[in-house]
């Protein structure tokens, strides 16, 4: 969000005539929750679109109307105002349940005090994972995420009721990060990269821009449409749903 100057009343009076001194504040946060802090979240396989994990210890306590949806039913959680969406999840892409905590697979651990800044360990392991056939290993892309979403959760809302744009002002993400990479790769396409993806719908669709963090070869190119990956991120047409 874009930073909003106010005039310093007590710095101007010092200052010689004619010149106006002025202290910079940055915006209010539009997050309910900026960063993670509490335990009210949800596990999802966005593949299949099923939901497999709740941890809502500390909903009670971020409890708002303008977080109440019918739609986020199946996370679990009713407040004394309605049902409630979780203030983040942990999302799985081509994982299912029964790969957590297995190998090859996945894990998402969440450690630290609720209302303090939680730690967030995400593996993501698909060495020698063989295809339907078992012939030779699934290339398919594999994620593991952190995902904050508008459905009534993260986002505060305009006081007129409005939607917000990327004209409204800058998008400021930051987080600390340790990645790690064992052992190569299998795949003839080398991909082991940790992104920030923004994820936003126009009338034309959903749209994706992920900014690269971490290419610990640099192994990914660009191709001449700019997609940076490829492996099940096309449509059928061949039109690219995400782009680096």
């Amino acid at each position: 969000m874009p930073l909003a100057p106010s005039a310093s009343a007590g710095s101007a009076a010092a200052e010689p005539a004619g010149h106006l001194s002025r202290t910079v504040k940055p915006a209010a946060s539009i997050v309910y929750d900026p960063g993670m802090k509490w335990r009210c979240y949800s596990v999802s396989d966005e593949t299949a679109g099923s939901n497999y994990g709740n941890d809502s210890r500390d909903c009670g306590k971020i409890v708002h109307s303008n977080r109440v949806n019918a739609d986020c039913t199946w996370f679990g959680y009713t407040s004394p105002r309605g049902v409630e969406c979780p203030a983040w999840r942990c999302v799985s892409y081509n994982w299912g349940q029964d790969s957590l905590r297995a190998y090859p697979g996945y894990d998402h651990q969440v450690q630290g005090d609720s209302g303090a800044p939680l730690k967030l360990v995400l593996q993501n392991n698909s060495r020698g994972l063989r295809d339907t056939a078992g012939q030779t290993q699934n290339c398919e892309l594999k994620e593991v995420a952190v995902s904050h979403e508008y459905v009534g959760s993260s986002f505060k809302r305009k006081a007129d009721g409005s939607t917000y744009n990327f004209a409204d002002g800058q998008v400021k993400v930051a987080y600390d990060a340790l990645v790690e990479q064992t052992g190569g790769f299998a795949c003839e396409e080398k991909r082991a990269l940790l992104t920030t993806d923004f994820i936003y719908r126009t009338a034309r669709g959903i749209n994706v821009i992920s900014v690269v963090h971490f290419d610990p070869g640099p192994f990914s190119r660009p191709s001449d449409d700019g997609v940076l990956w490829s492996n099940n991120c096309r449509r059928p047409r061949g039109r690219p749903t995400a782009a680096g």
